[in-house]
């Protein structure tokens, strides 16, 4: 479980970087960049969105770091092995990332980005409208949280528990 969840977790910094960083390649226009130029370009990236990735890897690290004070060893496990792999893509993300921008400078990957089509998807485009819609209505948004609210106690009578994980504590 471990692996899929530092893909999921860790991948999100990488992806905020880069984003990041073409939105900013793109809005510069077509001007081809210097070296010094791409240079500012990686520092006001890393500027504009590092404190944010920075803060999210912070929490995300104190969140599974504060499972490591558990007395069921495979939940301290698990909360000390994620909180090693938050931070490893976390370096990754501010250190790697970077580098390899810098490294590969290519004047063409503005091209690339200038010509890339998005797809759009029917139900995903309307599922955001309608949301957006509502939004804008409060006493929908109080109904829908209330629902959601009833929904989920419902479903927590449900839930059976036991104490299969004391077994491993010893």
């Amino acid at each position: 479980m471990i692996p899929v969840l530092l893909v999921a977790v860790g991948s999100a910094y990488g992806i905020h970087i880069m984003n990041h960083y073409f939105e900013t390649l793109v809005s510069i226009g077509s001007k081809t960049l210097s070296e010094k130029e791409h240079e500012e370009l990686l520092g006001a990236t890393m500027h504009g969105v590092g404190k944010a990735v920075s803060l999210a890897a912070l929490t995300t690290m104190a969140g599974f770091g504060s499972l490591a004070t558990s007395k069921i060893i495979p939940v301290r496990d698990f909360g000390i092995f994620t909180f090693v792999g938050v931070f490893a893509a976390f370096i990754v993300s501010i250190m790697f990332i970077p580098s390899i921008l810098h490294f590969f400078h290519n004047r063409k990957a503005k091209e690339k980005v200038k010509t890339t089509t998005v797809k759009k998807n029917f139900i995903t485009d309307s599922l955001l409208v309608a949301i957006e819609r509502t939004a804008h209505h409060p006493i929908a948004v109080i109904l829908t949280v209330a629902a959601v609210v009833v929904l989920s106690i419902a479903g927590m009578t449900r839930v059976k528990y036991g104490m299969l994980l004391l077994i491993f504590s010893k």
